[in-house]
């Protein structure tokens, strides 16, 4: 038989974490086309996808940060500065480049859930295929581009 007064005190060293914090970072340079990896996002699309191998950086907050640069059937191109965090499978867009290559911050960027969904598919394929791994973030920039990489070699 186990029995416990009503007026026992329950120690317990256990504190909440800290609310995650965002780091810093800066803008990287222009997308550089030599430094373009391609990777694969789906079947059902016409578009071709790319990182900036220059740009991708793992930062200590949690967040993967790079450039994507989306090239569609017609050869028009978009590139975004992004960033990936795993911990919450989350995406946000800090930057669009102009015609130039001069990136223009996005306002009021914000978080937002990865989705499968045909806009957001090639944030899904980064996140689930290559920058994350069980919703832990992959720690090397050289694993990225070797499952970058990988994924090209099968089509």
């Amino acid at each position: 038989m186990f029995c416990c007064s009503a007026n026992a005190v329950v120690e317990n060293d256990f504190e909440p974490p800290a609310p995650w914090v965002e780091g810093t970072f800066t803008l990287p340079p222009p997308p550089d086309k030599t430094a373009f990896e391609p990777f694969y996002v789906s079947a059902v699309t016409n578009n071709d996808f790319y990182l900036d191998r220059h740009t991708l950086a793992i930062g200590d907050d949690g967040v993967t940060r790079y450039t994507m640069v989306v090239r569609s059937s017609s050869g028009a191109e978009t590139a975004t500065f992004e960033g990936i965090r795993c911990q919450s499978a989350e995406w946000k867009m800090y930057a669009t480049a102009s015609r130039s290559g001069q990136w223009i911050p996005v306002r009021a960027s914000a978080w937002r859930l990865i989705e499968e969904s045909n806009l957001n598919r090639a944030r899904a394929a980064l996140a689930k295929e290559y920058i994350c791994d069980n919703g832990i973030q992959v720690r090397s920039v050289p694993e990225i581009l070797t499952k970058l990489r990988r994924s090209m070699s099968r089509y």
